[in-house]
């Protein structure tokens, strides 16, 4: 059964082939010497390429390949309560990397100070870095005996 289909596509990958040398070989005006390549006739890519379509480009708006500008980033428009908010610039050199949220069970990814990544749950302490609260945009981080908030 395999054999059968084999041979049959072959055949037919054979006569297509055989067509298509047909076609290239006929000459645009005659149909007496169809299939024959005449003594003062080639095939050549200078013809082939002289009767192709041109391709226009139609500019629909900007260049593809001109680099775009550089989108700036949010700024986070949320600011902490003044009471919960300390502003010593020896505060704890902690980012978030992402917030989990979840009203029962909100964790937080962080980058530590010595770079290293860590997953954070609330009262939980990486050396002298405690986190204290987690909420949607920020947490809230205690060092040195005082509270920090770190937005995202």
């Amino acid at each position: 059964m395999r054999n059968s289909i084999v041979i049959a596509l072959v055949l037919i990958a054979i006569g297509i082939y055989g067509w298509d040398a047909l076609l290239l070989t006929k000459s645009p005006g005659s149909e007496q010497n169809a299939g024959q390549i005449g003594e003062t006739e080639s095939i050549s890519l200078e013809k082939c390429l002289a009767t192709a379509d041109q391709v226009r480009f139609v500019e629909k708006g900007r260049d593809p390949f001109t680099p775009r500008r550089p989108v700036p980033k949010p700024v986070s428009a949320m600011k902490s309560p003044a009471s919960e908010t300390k502003t010593d610039p020896a505060g704890p050199k902690v980012k978030i990397s992402g917030i989990m949220w979840n009203k029962s069970s909100p964790i937080a990814m962080i980058i530590l100070p010595d770079g290293s990544s860590a997953i954070a749950a609330p009262k939980q302490s990486f050396g002298d870095i405690t986190v204290k609260k987690i909420e949607q945009n920020r947490i809230l981080v205690g060092y040195n005996k005082k509270e920090y908030w770190i937005c995202q």
